[in-house]
């Protein structure tokens, strides 16, 4: 889930840039507060255990390089425009 002033802030940036203007905009969590593989798992087996009765396995985790799993989620360009990064603070 996304906080709800984050989302509404975004908004409101982005209403008033014109280089915006015709893009879409995916909102997620910020990096920070997304939850790790761990955290997921972990919620999900708990979730799991109490509301379905099941016992699931533990998963194997693959250790992989901080670079690798973060550049996934940097903001890039969309449709060959150039976006930079209009929602950092003010």
């Amino acid at each position: 889930m996304v906080p709800v002033d984050y989302v509404a802030d975004a908004i409101s940036k982005l209403t008033f840039v014109p280089e915006a203007a015709g893009l879409n905009f995916h909102l997620i969590a910020p990096w920070e507060q997304l939850p790790t593989a761990r955290e997921l798992i972990f919620f999900l087996r708990t979730w799991a255990g109490k509301r379905m009765n099941l016992k699931l396995p533990h998963p194997v985790f693959l250790p992989l390089t901080v670079p690798a799993t973060r550049a996934r989620y940097r903001a890039e360009a969309t449709s060959g425009r150039e976006v930079k990064a209009y929602l950092k603070a003010s």
